[in-house]
């Protein structure tokens, strides 16, 4: 069982589904945080700079400036993450969200 958006129905075919997206990850984020340090929740550690770098863009894309310096942290924040090693076994891991990370890569081209 995954927390994560669903993956099976919903591609991104727009600037703002892939807004939208980025927001969802960044969630995602905020609810490792909160379940590995309050709750105990099999999860993986947050990734803090993942979520930052999510918040950084959304808060400048609510502005319409969105810019180079902060897409490309974003993009190396991205392929950081993947190649992260979550240290539970797939069946332990209920925050797993590299499907949604390699769908925002695939599309960042629409930011």
């Amino acid at each position: 069982m995954n927390i994560s958006i669903d993956k099976n129905t919903r591609e991104i075919t727009t600037r703002s589904d892939l807004i939208q997206r980025i927001g969802e990850l960044r969630d995602i984020e905020k609810f490792k945080q909160d379940a590995f340090f309050f709750c105990g929740f099999p999860s993986e550690a947050p990734n803090e700079e993942l979520m930052y770098a999510c918040t950084a863009l959304l808060d400048l894309d609510e502005k319409l400036s969105v810019d180079d310096a902060a897409k490309a942290r974003l993009v190396d924040e991205l392929n950081k993450a993947l190649n992260r090693d979550s240290g539970l076994k797939d069946n332990m891991n209920i925050t797993d969200s590299k499907k949604e990370i390699r769908d925002i890569l695939d599309h960042i081209d629409l930011l």
